[in-house]
């Protein structure tokens, strides 16, 4: 990776970091195979008590990404939980961050690069940079209030994957 991008996303303000390139770094390391974490993790999702909110997500293969849904409620720019598990010896890693999805990070940084190209080719004109100017204030204000109503779900999907991993320790241990 170029260092100049590298420092580019130092230069973001954090709420932009954490939508496009994701938080820090998240490791579960618990014993068993990746098959028993799939299955472990596949019983967690869905809402079989109908409740107010629950974990739901999707796996694939090796890879896992899971999110914190609330009933009658949809945001596009929720965090998700990206990450891949991995045998290790006799454990099995659970390795990921949470950052938007990777279709909405892709359509804003859409959005932002055909504004952003827009304001450069029609500069001439003062109306076409105001108005992209605008509608990039837009965007970043529809994800900080995104960022707002799912203020807790990071934490949720945290404390859900370690409940998981937690109970396949105890059922490990008691065996």
């Amino acid at each position: 990776m170029p260092a100049s991008l590298i420092n580019c996303k130092k230069c973001l303000p954090e709420f932009l970091r954490r939508f496009f390139f994701g938080g820090e770094w998240l490791r579960f390391r618990k014993h068993g195979g990746v098959d028993d974490a799939k299955k472990a993790i596949w019983s967690r999702l869905g809402n079989p008590e109908n409740d107010e909110a629950w974990i739901g997500g999707i796996i694939w293969a090796d890879s896992v990404h899971l999110c914190w849904q609330r009933q009658h409620w949809r945001n596009d720019f929720k965090p998700v939980f990206h990450g891949q598990l991995r045998n290790e010896g006799d454990d099995v890693i659970l390795q990921g961050r949470i950052s938007a999805s990777r279709s909405s990070r892709i359509f804003i940084f859409g959005i932002l690069i055909v504004l952003l190209g827009l304001s450069v080719i029609l500069v001439q004109t003062i109306l076409v940079p105001l108005m992209c100017s605008l509608m990039v204030g837009m965007i970043l204000l529809l994800i900080r209030f995104s960022q707002h109503c799912s203020r807790g779900d990071e934490q949720e999907i945290v404390r859900v994957i370690q409940e998981i991993f937690e109970e396949r320790l105890r059922a490990s241990r008691t065996l």
